[in-house]
């Protein structure tokens, strides 16, 4: 454990490997929203999905199902695993930016799977109703997009509520 973990008096010290941490973050989570995004846009338009007849609604509902079970897991997992982690660092603070970036990595990869698996159902069936929790999806998927000022409060509440 570094002696800058255990001695920092304020998270302003850290705002460098925040900041640093924040940008690459901002990267993967754009992506999967991109991802979503582009793939949809070929479905659609490439291969005129939005004209095509429905062909059943079984992929479809299993896909939508999916994606409820993918939101309440991209709400609950990730604070688990940010648990275990902040456990881990002991009080150095230097790791705090690691698990926050952790943690909004897991919660956002469970949101685009369930959103690449609607599209799926989508191409497969061409029920419009599957493209719900698509929207749905990136919308949660853009409130997941960090700042810097976002990880030092969480950073905060952390430290406060471990008694550091």
């Amino acid at each position: 454990m570094s002696d800058q973990g255990r001695n920092a008096s304020n998270l302003e010290a850290l705002a460098g490997v925040v900041s640093a941490k924040v940008m690459v973050l901002t990267i993967i989570v754009l992506a999967m929203i991109m991802a979503q995004l582009t793939f949809a846009g070929v479905i659609l338009f490439a291969m005129d999905g939005w004209n095509q007849p429905s062909t059943g609604i079984w992929m479809s509902a299993i896909a939508v199902v999916f994606s409820l079970q993918m939101f309440a897991m991209a709400n609950f997992v990730p604070s688990f695993a940010a648990k275990n982690g902040v456990k881990k660092a002991n009080g150095d603070l230097t790791q705090l930016p690691d698990v926050y970036l952790i943690k909004t990595i897991l919660g956002a990869s469970f949101v685009e799977g369930s959103g690449l698996l609607n599209l799926v159902a989508f191409q497969l069936e061409h029920n419009k109703w599957s493209l719900a929790p698509v929207l749905a999806g990136i919308g949660f998927l853009m409130t997941m997009i960090p700042s810097q000022t976002r990880v030092l409060s969480w950073m905060d509440e952390v430290r406060s509520s471990t008694g550091e």
